[in-house]
């Protein structure tokens, strides 16, 4: 079982967040994360579209203050983007007017998590435009707003 989150509130941008999620959306996250941990349910997690990392990081950082399984963070935190921006759309009816923006880059990511202390040997990193499953078991998955197909 994989509970999926797909986050639909104001994501209006803000210079320098790590995130583009809204206070009520990183409070359910909150919420979603101690369920998870509270009844047991096994698997990682997974962010798609991490924009720069703020809601993987919120993640992992919940891992490591709940001291989840020691220093090593066993359970898999997944980030998934192309890291270059919103993709351009592949219909011709989708809108355009995000493609490339929200870019970061990978290197960027990175070393926000190193910045605070959360990069762990759990963290993983899907580069491009991925349409595959990845290898671990999922528990919680987050979709940015803009993905163009899931």
């Amino acid at each position: 079982m994989c509970l999926c989150i797909w986050v639909m509130c104001d994501q209006r941008y803000r210079e320098g967040a790590y995130t583009l999620l809204c206070h009520s959306c990183i409070q359910l996250l909150q919420r979603v994360l101690e369920h998870v941990v509270d009844t047991g349910v096994p698997g990682g997690f997974m962010e798609a579209g991490v924009f720069r990392g703020g809601a993987s990081m919120y993640m992992q950082a919940f891992l490591v203050a709940h001291d989840i399984d020691g220093v090593e963070c066993s359970r898999p935190v997944v980030l998934a983007d192309s890291f270059k921006g919103i993709p351009p759309p592949r219909t011709r009816q989708q809108d355009q007017k995000w493609t490339g923006s929200h870019a970061a880059g990978l290197d960027m990511v990175k070393s926000n998590f190193w910045r605070y202390n959360l990069y762990r040997p759990n963290l993983q990193f899907i580069q491009g435009i991925w349409v595959v499953t990845p290898a671990v078991r999922l528990c919680l998955q987050q979709h940015g707003r803009h993905m163009g197909e899931v």
